[in-house]
């Protein structure tokens, strides 16, 4: 090392199990490296940030090579002097000598200290912001929930890869495009609803999925179905209920896994507690059923966007822990998260807010993210009920995000609602057959596809969705 740090870096972490996590001889063998060769400075920006080094001078001398190798000048001691000379830290670290001694030594390739300064800067974030929590664990007018949080978030930028920028050429691209050919296209689909699965496509990781609809379409039981579907392939799922406790969820759930297309056990009878001996034999016997399914709820009356995302990381690493992938994370619904931190003038700035982060969430964690949303009641004005884009509550910004939007539609819900004249009757009830049972699903934005629409069977009496 060509200078002793100062008393300002010695007091950097909290005691001496954080001093350990620093390499300063490392980062002081890379910033000569790059020094020395300027070529070698393209292979290191875009792998490690400024608040990577432990030590404040070597994150100034980087950030002043990078700055002049963006300008297209040299990085060497004589020319980052300017950015370094008045630092008092600077010259107690060593000055320009010690600066101009780094260049001196040979160190070996740039990259072969990147991974362990990067490696070291994570376990200090994760060791300071774990000990920021145990410092506030006895104060009582902190929430246990505010710390639990806090600690989720110590982890997770631990584990952040950061905003590592990939650069490669077409040709490598499309190389691994030609080696992939013949592997199944990754993501999820139903499996339970072929219909919908057909126009919809896959849901692939990094996905954000609009299912919108107004009350009575069916939106729910459309993603419970879904939900179980992808589960029973042994794919994670995460289901955020944000309506409706896990209970009512579940009761929903049942009465779909036992429906034969025919007969089952009705909604009203499992929520009444009513059913008989057989429909409780059989209710009883689901739980064989439901214990093999790696599906999760999420039982919240009020949830940030924030949070949601702090919770999502925190069941990838329980599932990835069962060998198990978290394919899939459904948002029920999307107008009752919170926004999180931060100020909005209007309704529509914060749901774009949401919606912004729930794909950024969908993308930090390699899942596909279904959230359900309201449709406005512009809907219930207009003579043709089926669901247009501009139906979509605060739109603008959820439409720019999301890669797959589909409306859910009964046109049955509608029919039943009118009142026919008497000379109208025949041809109203003949209309109200044609689309008995009847759901539509229409798909009005599909990047890796196409739009379209597709038509699967609703039974309601048993909150059961069919292909």
């Amino acid at each position: 090392m060509m200078g002793a740090p100062d008393e300002g870096f010695a007091a950097a972490g909290p005691d001496q199990q954080y001093r350990s996590l620093c390499n300063v001889e490392a980062e002081e063998a890379l910033i000569g490296s790059m020094l020395s060769d300027n070529r070698q400075i393209d292979g290191v920006v875009d792998r490690l940030r400024t608040e990577d080094f432990a030590h404040p001078v070597m994150a100034t001398i980087y950030t002043a090579a990078c700055l002049l190798h963006a300008q297209g000048q040299a990085a060497t001691p004589v020319t980052i002097k300017p950015y370094v000379e008045a630092d008092p830290a600077f010259q107690q670290w060593g000055g320009m000598a010690a600066l101009a001694g780094l260049t001196s030594q040979l160190h070996g390739p740039a990259r072969a200290f990147v991974d362990q300064i990067t490696s070291l800067a994570s376990r200090r974030r994760l060791f300071a912001g774990l000990q920021d929590t145990l410092s506030r664990i006895g104060d009582l007018s902190q929430s246990l929930e505010g710390l639990v949080d806090s600690a989720d978030s110590a982890i997770y930028e631990a584990t952040a890869k950061g905003d590592v920028i990939a650069q490669p050429s077409v040709d490598t691209v499309l190389r691994g495009l030609v080696d992939r050919l013949d592997e199944p296209q990754k993501g999820v689909k139903c499996g339970l609803i072929p219909s919908l699965d057909a126009q919809l496509g896959v849901l692939g990781p990094k996905n954000l999925i609009i299912a919108a609809g107004r009350p009575g379409m069916g939106k729910t039981a459309a993603a419970l179905t879904y939900a179980r579907g992808v589960a029973e392939q042994g794919f994670g799922v995460l289901y955020f209920s944000l309506e409706m406790g896990a209970e009512e969820l579940v009761e929903r759930m049942v009465a779909d896994i036992n429906f034969d297309g025919t007969d089952g056990i009705p909604y009203d009878a499992i929520v009444q507690k009513n059913m008989n001996s057989y429909q409780r034999r059989t209710f009883c016997r689901t739980l064989e059923y439901t214990e093999r399914l790696p599906l999760h709820i999420v039982d919240a009356g009020s949830l940030s966007v924030t949070r949601l995302a702090m919770i999502v990381r925190r069941w990838k690493r329980r599932f990835a822990a069962r060998n198990i992938e978290l394919a899939l994370v459904v948002v029920d619904y999307l107008q009752l998260l919170q926004p999180g931190e931060g100020s909005f003038s209007n309704r529509n700035e914060a749901v774009g807010a949401i919606s912004r982060t729930l794909k950024a969430t969908a993308k930090d964690n390699d899942v596909a993210i279904m959230a359900l949303s309201q449709l406005s009641r512009m809907v219930e004005t207009r003579e043709d009920k089926r669901p247009v884009m501009q139906d979509l509550r605060e739109s603008g910004q959820i439409e720019q995000d999301a890669d797959k939007i589909f409306f859910v539609y009964r046109h049955e819900y509608y029919l039943k609602q009118r009142e026919p004249k008497p000379s109208e009757q025949m041809a109203h009830d003949d209309a109200l057959a044609a689309c008995e049972n009847k759901v539509d699903f229409i798909v009005r934005k599909n990047r890796k596809g196409t739009e379209g629409s597709a038509v699967a069977e609703f039974f309601g009496r048993y909150q059961a969705m069919r292909g």
